[in-house]
């Protein structure tokens, strides 16, 4: 009936991974000149015993001169259900032309630009993996490699398979359609004519800390996961000895975007409700109700995939239903705002959310 509940999903934010391809020949991207390749993108897992995560969306890798010039695009939806209810949806586009890196920040309406160096522009997609044989994906043969919570399938460098795993969290990135050899107009491989901003240069395009757009969450993965083994390393430890203590460390990493931005949208959404509320009260007729439902429409979208809001009639049994959904949701909301704001990491604000 309402508009939220709170109290049943979560999201992760997201934007495609830098190390999708393979240097597997000099001073080339790939061994194939051009190309085109549509992707299917899922991924699911539990990150707290309360929030488990979703994703699904799609992807296009667009290149030429052997990858000197490449367009990645994404759309993904990400959802996770649990303790909270958030609702992300990433566009997402990277362009790699001539040693340089174009990463399109949609939301900002920019485009911030990077040097590359020369010899450096992405380090090999199967360092430290084994290769293990050979898969046909969208009736293309492609060489499978793996490693620990990583496993690819790249053709000629071009990756028709990405896959991570960490602690039950899962994602995958597969081809489900595949040119080769086919002509790519400059055009399909253009970006928003947005305001170019440069950064400094991108010593290493896999590990680096992008701040000013969200990461992939196949990046984030990667990371936590390297992260992670570097750790088990130095303490001379197996994955299998750690604890669940040590687990949730490790899954909290994992959604640590999801907790920062939770931490800013929570207060931020009961603050629009009760004004959204005391404007209800006041209203004196239908449409000044569906002007009053605007405050909070937009942030609604955040957490109900249904975006319609608003009211047929401003009276009798359909104004004390709406009002009592405002109510209910403000009481369930606002005596959790001090735990909420005292959480230091996702499983904390979960607990936060079963109170």
């Amino acid at each position: 009936m309402f508009l939220l509940q709170l109290n049943k999903f979560l999201v992760i934010p997201l934007v495609i991974s830098s190390a999708l391809f393979a240097a597997t020949v000099p001073d080339k991207e790939f061994s194939i000149e051009k190309g085109l390749v549509t992707y299917e993108i899922i991924g699911a897992g539990q990150l707290t015993p309360d929030v488990n995560i979703t994703l699904k969306g799609s992807g296009k890798l667009r290149f030429n001169a052997w990858g000197d010039v490449a367009l990645i695009e994404e759309k993904v939806k990400e959802l996770t259900s649990g303790g909270i209810t958030y609702i992300n949806r990433v566009n997402v586009c990277e362009k790699f032309q001539h040693q340089e890196l174009f990463d399109v920040d949609f939301e900002r309406k920019k485009i911030l630009k990077r040097k590359i160096p020369k010899g450096k522009v992405l380090s090999p997609a199967t360092e430290g993996l084994e290769k293990t044989g050979q898969e046909r994906i969208a009736g293309v043969d492609c060489d499978v490699w793996e490693g620990e919570g990583v496993r690819l399938c790249l053709h000629a460098g071009v990756p028709l398979l990405i896959e991570h795993y960490l602690l039950g969290v899962y994602y995958q990135k597969k081809a489900t359609k595949i040119d080769l050899d086919i002509e790519i107009s400059p055009s399909k491989c253009s970006i928003p004519a947005f305001p170019v901003q440069k950064m400094a240069l991108l010593k290493n395009p896999i590990n680096s800390k992008k701040h000013e757009v969200s990461k992939a969450f196949s990046q984030i993965l990667l990371d936590v996961t390297y992260e992670m083994q570097k750790n088990l390393t130095k303490q001379g430890e197996e994955l299998s000895e750690l604890s669940d203590t040590e687990k949730q460390f490790w899954l909290d990493k994992l959604g640590n975007g999801i907790f920062e931005d939770q931490k800013v949208f929570l207060p931020e959404f009961l603050s629009r409700m009760k004004e959204t509320r005391l404007c209800l009260i006041q209203a004196p007729s239908t449409h000044d109700a569906n002007n009053c439902l605007l405050k909070v429409a937009k942030m609604k979208a955040f957490v109900n995939e249904n975006r319609q809001n608003s009211i047929v009639a401003w009276e009798g049994v359909e104004k004390e239903e709406t009002l009592a959904v405002f109510d209910e949701s403000i009481a369930f909301l606002e005596p959790r705002m001090k735990c909420i704001r005292g959480a230091k990491k996702l499983s904390d604000l979960s607990a936060c959310m079963r109170q």
